[in-house]
């Protein structure tokens, strides 16, 4: 399981289970409540993968990539990525 790294107003930097992603913790120094980062919204990088698939359709270079082997395979494992991104969010 990863682990989400916090800095405190204090200056401790530590580590939170990937659980607490959004929320609360204290800090282990000073015991404040710390806010832990949330990382990017899955929604977001949806719509990253989206733009750049419209991009690449509309400059005609996507037709050329996917005339390739390489270029099938580049694509479903992107897809696989952006999907398994997606969904452990």
């Amino acid at each position: 399981m990863s682990e989400v790294p916090v800095t405190c107003s204090c200056g401790n930097r530590f580590e939170v289970a990937n659980s607490f992603k959004g929320g609360l913790v204290n800090c282990p120094k000073c015991a404040k409540a710390t806010s832990v980062p949330s990382g990017p919204e899955p929604v977001f990088l949806a719509m990253i993968a989206f733009l750049v698939v419209c991009l690449l359709l509309a400059t005609g270079t996507a037709w050329a990539f996917l005339g390739s082997v390489g270029g099938v395979i580049a694509f479903l494992v992107g897809g696989a990525v952006v999907t398994g991104i997606i969904m452990a969010s």
